[in-house]
C-alpha cells in the first residue's frame, strides 16, 4: 500500500472512532442552526449527567427546578436559567415524591424517593435524576444569612416591576458575595450532588434576573444599540460630552444604577433619583494606557457628561471609551471602534 493510501486509511479509521465516541456522549443540544442553543441541568459549574443524582431535602423551601436548568447560546456563550424565562415546561415522573408546577417549575419535595424531572424550552428537552431525602445539612454561609435571603426573595415576589425594583436591588445588596454562596455539596465518587440550601440557590438565580432586567434597559448596552445612537461626541481637556438621539428614561437610570451598583459596590440601600454616576475608562489610543473617568447621566436629558481623572486630553490625540465588567460600552457602537479625537 502506498504512503498516500495509508494516510487516507488512517484518517478514515480516526473519523470512525471519533464518530463512535461522540455518539456515546450525552447531547441535549437540539437546534436547526448547528446546535447553536443547548438546554442542560447544572449545579453551579457542574453539569448534571444521566449518571448523576441531584438530592434535595424533604419539604425544602423555595425550590425551583428552573434554578438547575441552563439555556445557553453556544455561539455567544450567553446563558440564563429557566427560572428567568417564560414558556418553559416542567414535569416529574412521580408527583407524589416531587411535585413540580408545570409552568413555574416550583417543586414540593413531599416524601423520600427518586424521580426523573424533565424540562422543555424552545424546542429543547433535558432530563435529570432527583432524589428526595429526609435531611441535608445546610452550610454555615447560608444559615447565617437565611433571613436576608428570605427578605430578598420576598421583595422580588413574582418578578421585578417599576414599583419594587429599587427594593429588590437594595435587599440583594444586603447579601454579601451573593454569587458565591455555597449551596451545593458534590460527591464525585458516588455521582451525588446535594442542594444544601434551596432558598440560597433561588436567591443566586434571582440575582441573575436583576442583571438581565438591567441589561435590557441599559442605554449603553448591546441590546439598546439598535435605537439609542450617538449623535455627537466632543472632548476637550478633561471633559467628554456624549449627545444621544433620545432622552434617558427612568428605566435607563435604574439600569445604570444597577450596573454601577455592581461595579462600585455602592451602599446597601439604593434609592430612586434622577441622576446616576458611574465609572468608565478612557483609553489613549497611542499608548494604550487607560484612565478612570466619572460619567453622569440624568433622567430626561439626552447628554452624558464624562470627566477624566489624571488625564488631560491633548488636542488632535485619539482616545476611546471602554467600560468595566457589566457596564457595556460597545466599541463598534459608541464610537465605531476608531475612537474620537480631542479638540
Amino acid at each position: 500500500m502506498s504512503y498516500a493510501k495509508r494516510r487516507v486509511a488512517v484518517y478514515l479509521s480516526m473519523l470512525m472512532v471519533l464518530s463512535a465516541v461522540f455518539s456515546l456522549l450525552p447531547n441535549t443540544k437540539v437546534s436547526a442552526k448547528q446546535y447553536e442553543y443547548s438546554l442542560r441541568f447544572s449545579a453551579g459549574s457542574a453539569n448534571i449527567t444521566d449518571r448523576t443524582v441531584l438530592q434535595v431535602k424533604q419539604n425544602a423551601k423555595q425550590f425551583y427546578i428552573g434554578d438547575c436548568v441552563q439555556y445557553a447560546n453556544e455561539d455567544t456563550f450567553d446563558w440564563t436559567y429557566l427560572t428567568n424565562v417564560e414558556g418553559a415546561v416542567f414535569t416529574s415522573s412521580n408527583p407524589k415524591v416531587l411535585d413540580v408546577d408545570k409552568n413555574t417549575g416550583k417543586a414540593k419535595a413531599l416524601k423520600t424517593g427518586s424521580v426523573v424531572v424533565t424540562a422543555k424550552y424552545n424546542g429543547l428537552k433535558a432530563k435529570a435524576n432527583f432524589k428526595v431525602v429526609k435531611n441535608i445539612t445546610e452550610k454555615n454561609d447560608t444559615k447565617k444569612i437565611r433571613k436576608k435571603i428570605t427578605d430578598f426573595i420576598k421583595a422580588y415576589g413574582n418578578g421585578i416591576t417599576d414599583k419594587n425594583r429599587y427594593k429588590v436591588l437594595s435587599e440583594s445588596n444586603k447579601i454579601k458575595d451573593l454569587y458565591f454562596l455555597n449551596v451545593w455539596d458534590w460527591d464525585w465518587h458516588t455521582g451525588t450532588i446535594k442542594c444544601t440550601s434551596s432558598e440560597g440557590l433561588h436567591a443566586v438565580i434571582l440575582k441573575d434576573s436583576i442583571r438581565a432586567y438591567a441589561s435590557e434597559r441599559n442605554p449603553f448596552a448591546t441590546y439598546h444599540a439598535k435605537y439609542v445612537k450617538i449623535k455627537s461626541l466632543s472632548a476637550k481637556s478633561n471633559k467628554i460630552t456624549v449627545k444621544l438621539n433620545k432622552k434617558l428614561t427612568a428605566d435607563n437610570i435604574f439600569a445604570l444604577k444597577c450596573e454601577a451598583n455592581d461595579e462600585n459596590k455602592a451602599a446597601k440601600k439604593v434609592s430612586e433619583t434622577k441622576k446616576v454616576k458611574f465609572t468608565i475608562s478612557v483609553r489613549d489610543m497611542d499608548s494604550q494606557k487607560e484612565y478612570n473617568a466619572k460619567a453622569t447621566a440624568e433622567k430626561g436629558k439626552d447628554t452624558v457628561v464624562i470627566y477624566t481623572k489624571g488625564l488631560k486630553m491633548k488636542k488632535g490625540q485619539k482616545y476611546n471609551l471602554s467600560g468595566p465588567y457589566r457596564m457595556v460600552w460597545e466599541w463598534n457602537w459608541i464610537n465605531d471602534y476608531k475612537g474620537f479625537t480631542a479638540k
